[in-house]
């Protein structure tokens, strides 16, 4: 026998008979065809040159080869379903896991106590991290997991793979000045005047 040349759902194929002692009802319990199930035992026959399963009465019985292999086949699909296969379920209340959020200053302002006040509720003991976005570092942080959600105006992403959800529609922005402030006429800022009063721009 090869064991590159197997598939693996002949394994489960074997497993189904031997405990159903049927052909039918294991195309039953895996929902597979019956000609997929005659098809795997007669692979089975050729692989192991032997016949595994013979007919007595209604019922198909093992051979002392199957009975043989049966153990090691048996624990082979246990160790798969439990270790590969098994749908591991995400607790909250009991996680004690690093979330990484990438945010702007906007995004942070804007929703980060809500964050943080949901995560003590559901997630006592997580842990909650945010960086400031770096554009050219984002997008590879979102691919390898190094950031887990990024909230904030990020138009540099175009990769097809990141799922991205509109929050809200941009607002605008909002210019303070002081009451005595005679540079500009008050209640009018148009962009004109905007380009020729002094005033500070800060980057990250």
């Amino acid at each position: 026998m090869k064991l590159n040349e197997q598939d693996f759902n002949v394994l489960i194929v074997f497993q189904a008979i031997l405990e159903t002692r049927s052909v039918s009802k294991a195309s039953e319990r895996l929902g597979m065809s019956q000609p997929y199930i005659s098809h795997a035992l007669a692979k089975m026959r050729q692989s192991f040159d032997d016949p595994m399963f013979v007919r007595v009465k209604n019922e198909m019985q093992p051979t002392p080869l199957a009975l043989l292999i049966a153990p090691p086949i048996k624990q082979v699909l246990d160790l798969a379903r439990s270790e590969f296969f098994h749908q591991h379920t995400f607790n909250p209340a009991t996680s004690s896991r690093t979330s990484t959020l990438c945010m702007t200053d906007v995004a942070e302002a804007s929703y980060l106590s809500h964050i943080i006040n949901a995560f003590r509720l559901r997630a006592p003991n997580a842990r909650l991290r945010t960086v400031s976005p770096i554009s050219e570092a984002l997008e590879e942080g979102l691919e390898s997991g190094a950031v887990d959600l990024a909230i904030g105006y990020f138009p540099d992403i175009k990769n097809a793979g990141a799922f991205q959800q509109r929050l809200l529609r941009n607002s605008g922005f909002v210019c303070i000045v002081g009451h005595e402030n005679r540079l500009i006429p008050r209640g009018v800022l148009d962009a004109a005047t905007f380009s020729t009063v002094a005033h500070v721009a800060v980057r990250t």
